[in-house]
């Protein structure tokens, strides 16, 4: 079991807010994974998200891709992404963007891991922002795009990624002028068309 992956996903589940009672099956999967049963908190997630609950359908994802309260299995772990990123979770887009991005059940397909980060970019996934950063970046098999690397680094350090202002820095001594202009412009475009 990741072990950071389980506590990023407790951080994650008591972080999440909502008026649901008690006996709601999204609230007694949150329940059983901050006590620690967690195939409890499978079962829960799992009528959770059979119920169409869109954070429930993410967090049996992650349950399957991770092996959490269940034997892993990546199949599973994609389609209940889908079925989350289908109904606007960003957080599913970013994964299914990290199962291609590393080829995890899947092929590896560096244009299918951009596609999904910019659908989760779009929503404003700050580590979606970065990953497309980094892709254009330094990614092999992906062409070296330093103009939409900065512009990406760029609005990630705005949403606060401190990295990514790191990267973004260190990019620009690689860039011309003209580069880091246009890139800043494109920034800028991004953010004035309400884009978070």
């Amino acid at each position: 079991m990741n072990t950071v992956r389980v506590l990023v996903m407790l951080a994650m589940v008591l972080c999440v807010s909502g008026g649901e009672s008690a006996a709601d099956p999204f609230n007694e999967a949150r329940e059983a994974v901050t006590s620690g049963d967690y195939e409890k908190a499978f079962g829960m997630y799992k009528v959770s998200a059979e119920q169409g609950n869109v954070s429930g359908m993410f967090y049996l994802g992650v349950m399957y891709d991770d092996g959490i309260g269940i034997q892993k299995n990546y199949y599973e772990a994609m389609k209940w992404y889908n079925k989350a990123a289908e109904l606007g979770d960003h957080k599913a887009m970013f994964n299914i963007g990290m199962m291609y991005y590393i080829g995890e059940w899947t092929p590896q397909n560096y244009a299918e891991a951009m596609r999904w980060f910019r659908k989760s970019a779009e929503l404003g996934d700050v580590k979606a922002m970065f990953n497309l950063g980094m892709m254009n970046s330094k990614v092999e098999g992906v062409a070296r795009d330093y103009v939409q690397a900065h512009k990406w680094f760029n609005i990630a350090a705005a949403g606060g990624d401190e990295t990514a202002r790191k990267n973004r820095d260190e990019l620009a001594k690689m860039m011309t002028p003209t580069q880091i202009a246009q890139a800043q412009k494109l920034a800028a475009e991004w953010n004035s068309e309400g884009k978070p």
